[in-house]
């Protein structure tokens, strides 16, 4: 499969694990018989902000609200056996009170919790990797991203 192609479907996973993600627009493959050559992904832009710059200036309780939005998308994950493979902060866009994941090349619906559990650890310390430089912000995930 061709990067475009597993954002293609994962887009449609994360959606039906209840996680937003920016709505799939395009997706090409240029091919030559079974040779693929490029490939092409388009999807919405989601006006909004990177949660690693927007969650540092946010008032409490916002930040509140993303640790929740966070918490929520971790169980759903969890339920769905889907893991994004690079939980980068700058992946993850904080728009109207909600959050969106973005960059679903690495991501991967698991078939079982054993190959889902190794990858959640991954996801989970990149993740609150993001916060190492904000204590503040690592405590209040922490617990969460369980």
């Amino acid at each position: 499969r061709t990067r475009a192609l597993r954002c293609w479907c994962m887009s449609y996973a994360f959606h039906r694990a209840g996680l937003n993600v920016a709505r799939p627009v395009l997706m090409v493959e240029k091919r030559f018989g079974p040779i693929r050559l490029n490939a092409y992904f388009m999807n919405e832009l989601i006006p909004g902000d990177e949660l690693l710059l927007a969650l540092p200036t946010m008032s409490i309780i916002e930040q509140r609200a993303v640790m929740l939005a966070v918490h929520n998308a971790f169980k759903n994950m969890r339920d769905a056996l889907i893991s994004h493979g690079d939980m980068k902060a700058s992946n993850l866009i904080w728009s109207n009170g909600k959050l969106f994941f973005i960059d679903l090349d690495a991501a991967v619906k698991h078939r079982s919790r054993v190959t889902w559990r190794k990858s959640h650890a991954k996801d989970r310390k990149r993740f609150l990797k993001n916060w190492a430089a904000h204590p503040e912000l690592l405590d209040l995930f922490n617990e969460v991203s369980q």
